[in-house]
């Protein structure tokens, strides 16, 4: 994922046999930051979303799980020359 000042992405898993939702939680909040799948860009780094899902009466919860997400900086160009794909050119 490119950094992109309060640009957003989504998450998503799967959960197992209570029926509980799977809920998730930014660990590295000064990268980025969370309201329930939607993940926001805070700043480039390793992005870090942890997510979780109770048990119920029959099930224990489910063990967390955590994904890192890299988030890179832009690449900087200068005015007149192309990208580094070679297929657009720069602007600033």
């Amino acid at each position: 994922v490119t950094f992109i000042a309060s640009g957003t992405f989504t998450v998503s898993a799967t959960g197992g046999a209570s029926g509980n939702p799977v809920t998730f939680n930014s660990t590295t909040t000064g990268i980025c930051t969370n309201s329930g799948a939607t993940v926001t860009m805070v700043a480039a780094g390793t992005c870090i979303i942890a997510a979780n899902q109770a048990g119920s009466a029959a099930y224990a919860p489910a063990a967390q799980v955590t994904q890192s997400i890299a988030i890179n900086a832009p690449v900087q160009c200068v005015a007149g020359t192309y990208s580094a794909s070679g297929f657009q050119p720069c602007t600033n």
